[in-house]
């Protein structure tokens, strides 16, 4: 059996126009950086469990202190300017977002687990070549 080749647009998009294409992908993980669409490599064992940790632990200190905050895995959108990210780990505090949220619009700590191929793609976006 096949695997089903998915294609990215190569043409920039909205923010609506984005979520809108993701929605109608069977699967695959994307991010938007600079309004161009971006698949998400497959993950390695390591990444996963370094990421799933590093959730773990902010979940049991806000557990611990009771404190009022929400600790996201990875699939929540974080939006910054024409950039839709999906880190690895979130954390915000507040009024509990409602359930249908996609977008996590206060973060308060940003989780990534760097791996080669995102090291190398966050210095590119800092010295702007995104």
């Amino acid at each position: 059996m096949g695997r089903s080749q998915v294609y990215e647009p190569e043409a920039r998009m909205t923010r609506e126009a984005y979520r809108a294409w993701v929605a109608q992908r069977p699967s695959g993980r994307y991010e938007r950086v600079g309004g161009v669409v971006v698949a998400m490599a497959p993950e390695r064992a390591v990444h996963a469990l370094r990421k799933a940790a590093a959730r773990d632990a902010l979940l049991r200190e806000v557990r611990q202190k009771g404190l009022p905050c929400q600790v996201f895995p990875d699939g929540m959108t974080i939006e910054v300017g024409d950039n839709d990210y999906e880190p690895d780990a979130v954390l915000r505090c507040g009024a509990r977002l409602p359930d249908h949220s996609i977008a996590v619009p206060d973060p308060l700590i940003i989780v990534e687990v760097l791996s080669p191929a995102t090291s190398r793609g966050r210095a590119r976006w800092r010295r702007g070549r995104s």
